[in-house]
């Protein structure tokens, strides 16, 4: 299977960090995408069932949904301005770092996924041109969406992401520790601070189309 090779110099090594706390924004478009297909349904089909419930008797949530799939579609690529790296703390501050997105990356990452005709073009059209009309429909629809689908859960899904992460930290820091060890016996001084290899890979694979999938 092709690999992707990422390589990191000592900056990026130094900018690096663990983030312990949920990502709002990946929570927000990563159940977005569950919605939109069928995978995984043994684990999932409650949830969706769930939603689709909600929605059912919510005229705020459907809009918000429509809005949500329209610009976060499942795909080979979603804009990425949607997911944020600025530390935010709640949905507002989420929602802001969103909307702060400049004109020029805001078109060119919108434009990518806007479609020539249909239901959605004349939306992500306007979203595209920074229209305050279609930056607020985006806006109440991240906040809506997460109120009503995301934040009862977010107990859950912090326990089980302090859950999941613990043993990659562990496999990671005992990876540093070894690696510090074995470099020390061939160095005087005893044990310096070092990392492990700068090189990660990844298995990916490359569609028909050229996508990454």
């Amino acid at each position: 299977m092709p690999q992707l090779r990422i390589h990191f110099t000592d900056l990026d090594i130094a900018r690096t960090r663990i983030k312990l706390e949920t990502d709002l924004m990946w929570e927000i478009v990563s159940s977005a995408q569950i919605l939109q297909h069928k995978d995984g349904d043994l684990f999932f089909a409650p949830w969706r069932r769930h939603v689709r419930e909600l929605a059912g008797h919510d005229a705020d949530l459907r809009t918000a949904l429509r809005t949500l799939l329209t610009v976060a579609p499942h795909a080979a690529y979603f804009p990425d301005l949607l997911t944020p790296p600025e530390d935010t703390s709640g949905i507002d501050e989420c929602t802001d770092a969103v909307l702060s997105t400049p004109p020029r990356r805001l078109r060119e990452e919108i434009d990518r996924i806007r479609p020539a005709d249909g239901p959605g073009a004349s939306w992500l059209d306007d979203l595209a041109r920074g229209r305050s009309a279609a930056l607020r429909q985006l806006r109440d629809a991240l906040r809506v969406y997460f109120r009503s689908v995301i934040e009862p859960h977010l107990p859950t899904i912090e326990e089980r992401l302090c859950t999941d992460v613990a043993p990659w930290i562990q496999q990671y820091l005992n990876g540093v520790r070894k690696r510090c060890w074995a470099r020390s016996a061939r160095r005087p001084g005893g044990i310096r601070p070092c990392w492990p290899s700068t090189t990660r890979t990844i298995a990916t694979c490359v569609s028909t189309a050229g996508d990454w999938c």
